[in-house]
């Protein structure tokens, strides 16, 4: 690992998502650049402290896939429904969602999950 730490520069990932007007897709991404935090929690097998770094990294660029995905559906380019089958973390994102007032809908999995 303090090897990676050592090359890494940045890591983009990004996913498909379907627009919310049908015609197509947008790009929904998350960003991480190698700022000496990463590296050490890279270089010292840390890789749960990752998330944390990124999220309050913003002013360095970095951002969560949630965190773009909250964006694209506040600009009405995707769908709260969307953005939920795109994400690998649903629950945060629900979480998210009813923090920020976004109305996710009458989805029964949602409905279950915090009842």
């Amino acid at each position: 690992l303090t090897q990676l730490a050592g090359a890494l520069r940045g890591v983009i990932s990004q996913k498909l998502v379907p627009k919310a007007d049908g015609t197509g897709r947008v790009c929904a991404t998350e960003v991480m650049y190698a700022t000496p935090a990463i590296q050490n929690n890279i270089g010292s097998g840390n890789i749960n402290n990752i998330k944390q770094c990124i999220e309050t990294s913003r002013a360095h660029g970095m951002y969560l896939f949630n965190n773009n995905l909250i964006e694209l559906v506040q600009k009405k380019v995707i769908t709260p429904s969307a953005a939920l089958d795109a994400t690998n973390e649903y629950e945060d994102l629900v979480k998210r969602f009813q923090k920020d007032g976004i109305n996710i809908g009458s989805n029964s999995n949602i409905n279950d999950m915090f009842n």
